[in-house]
């Protein structure tokens, strides 16, 4: 074999250990197609999505008066006093929590804020992995900043359904088009309908909102078609941020899902909180 050929046979064996590398070192680790980042720190709560299909990169600033809403009993805080309390409590996780039930916006990852400020590479990488992060960077200058900023959210509420919709939804999740069905089997009204405004926001068309059956043994229920949905963004987000037994259904309606929320689902999130 002359020197060249083994040349280019080395290069090639090269570039496949780096690329086997670095997919291991830093993996995609996106629940739909664009990057969704959630990042706290001192008088800031700020959401930021990077989506290739949008060529898109959104920014949503939380005013530090504004009062969030923390599944699991702990009410509603402000958010300057939010990081302090989430630290006081060991419970950093919680902030996933806060974005998905506050906003419709289940993060890929959380970020506590510093000097380098919410979504820089560093973060993307971390992510959306090294070689989709050098398409993005490639790719940079076609990309659109938007920024929006919610100082008083029951002034704003009436437009932030349309806007988190519209600009921090995931693109892969307004492609599928899924409907939801929301069932409310618990004792505590308007649970359902919470729901179906987060789902909203996320999102996802909500085509229904009811009292269920009579109430499962779960805490909480995701019916589907088939499993062919096991594979879809929206079955990711909807899994991770509800946490509900999945289950397949053949009475439910093509391209639907039909979710039905427990008592128990209503304790484990203290819903009585909420209100």
């Amino acid at each position: 074999m002359s020197r060249k050929l083994w040349l280019i046979v080395g290069v090639i064996l090269f570039l496949g250990v780096v690329f086997g590398l670095s997919t291991k070192m830093w993996p995609d680790r996106r629940l739909g197609a664009d990057v969704r980042l959630i990042c706290l720190g001192g008088e800031s709560l700020e959401m930021v999505s990077l989506s290739k299909e949008r060529n898109m990169i959104n920014r949503m600033k939380i005013g530090s008066e504004v009062e969030v809403w923390i599944p699991g009993g702990l009410g509603w805080y402000r958010v300057g006093s939010l990081q302090k309390l989430l630290d006081q409590e060991k419970i950093s996780e919680k902030i996933y929590e806060i974005g998905f039930y506050n906003f419709g916006f289940l993060a890929d990852s959380y970020v506590r804020l510093n000097e380098s400020g919410c979504g820089n590479d560093k973060q993307y990488i971390k992510v959306m992995g090294i070689w989709n992060w050098l398409n993005f960077k490639l790719n940079s200058d076609k990309y659109l900043l938007k920024e929006e900023e919610i100082t008083d959210l029951e002034r704003d509420s009436q437009n932030l359904v349309e806007v988190l919709s519209r600009d921090m939804s995931d693109s892969m999740v307004l492609d599928e088009g899924v409907r939801l069905g929301v069932y409310n089997n618990s004792q505590e009204s308007g649970l359902a309908g919470m729901l179906g405004n987060i789902f909203e926001m996320a999102g996802m068309a909500v085509v229904l909102v009811d009292s269920g059956e009579q109430e499962g043994k779960e805490v909480c229920e995701l019916r589907y078609k088939d499993e062919v949905f096991l594979s879809s963004s929206s079955f990711k987000i909807l899994k991770r941020g509800l946490g509900c037994v999945d289950k397949v259904d053949e009475r439910v309606v093509e391209g639907e899902v039909e979710i039905y929320l427990n008592q128990g689902y209503a304790e484990m999130i203290n819903y009585p909180s909420y209100r």
